[in-house]
């Protein structure tokens, strides 16, 4: 069985200042259920679609991806995640993002640039930037994909609990010290990152 994603329905609950009692009745479950999945237990496909149809939202949304062992991929090892953007040139899109609002948080790099609006975060970053700590196969790989850059605790920790169906394709130390692991499972991608502890301040 899925397993909720508890601290998202914890955050989720809070938000609205209800009770536990509160967010039961409006899914249809019982208070023993909901103290349950935010203690991170396991729910039935009909406990997951009352639960998103009740608060609003996708079923896909409460739960945490799994590996093949059974364990969350990423439990108590996610910091954040950005979306991360490969192109040539980053400046057409970055003069979009900002028309619409996004502002701008500097790297001291030109190649590398983030960007901000409220709580929604986003990385742009150019091919010639990523070529100076990746081999260019991997580059021409991501080139014009926009993919998920999850920041982690450790990042071994988080290779060992993914998939066994997924492979590594690169693993660097970058020139600002962190280390980074490409991974790809059926043609999708993503980084594994965490902060290493030399070289530059961490650029992404």
């Amino acid at each position: 069985m899925p397993i909720i994603d508890a601290r998202f329905l914890r955050e989720f609950r809070l938000k609205r200042a209800w009770s536990q009692e509160q967010l039961a009745n409006v899914t249809g479950l019982s208070a023993r259920t909901i103290v349950r999945l935010e203690n991170g237990g396991r729910a039935s496909l009909e406990t997951i679609k009352a639960l998103a149809a009740g608060i609003d939202v996708s079923p896909s949304s409460l739960t945490e991806p799994v590996g093949d062992a059974g364990k969350p991929v990423t439990d108590g090892l996610v910091r954040r995640i950005t979306p991360l953007t490969v192109l040539p040139d980053i400046i057409p899109t970055l003069r979009h993002y900002q028309a619409l609002g996004f502002s701008l948080i500097e790297t001291e790099e030109p190649g590398c640039v983030g960007l901000r609006a409220g709580n929604t975060h986003l990385i742009l970053i150019t091919t010639d930037f990523m070529s100076a700590d990746y081999d260019q196969t991997t580059v021409a790989l991501l080139e014009g994909r926009t993919i998920p850059y999850i920041y982690v605790q450790s990042v071994g920790v988080a290779r060992e609990r993914f998939s066994e169906s997924a492979t590594v394709v690169e693993q660097v130390t970058t020139r600002a010290g962190t280390i980074e692991a490409l991974m790809e499972r059926d043609h999708q991608y993503l980084i594994l990152a965490e902060k290493g502890g030399h070289g530059r301040s961490d650029q992404r």
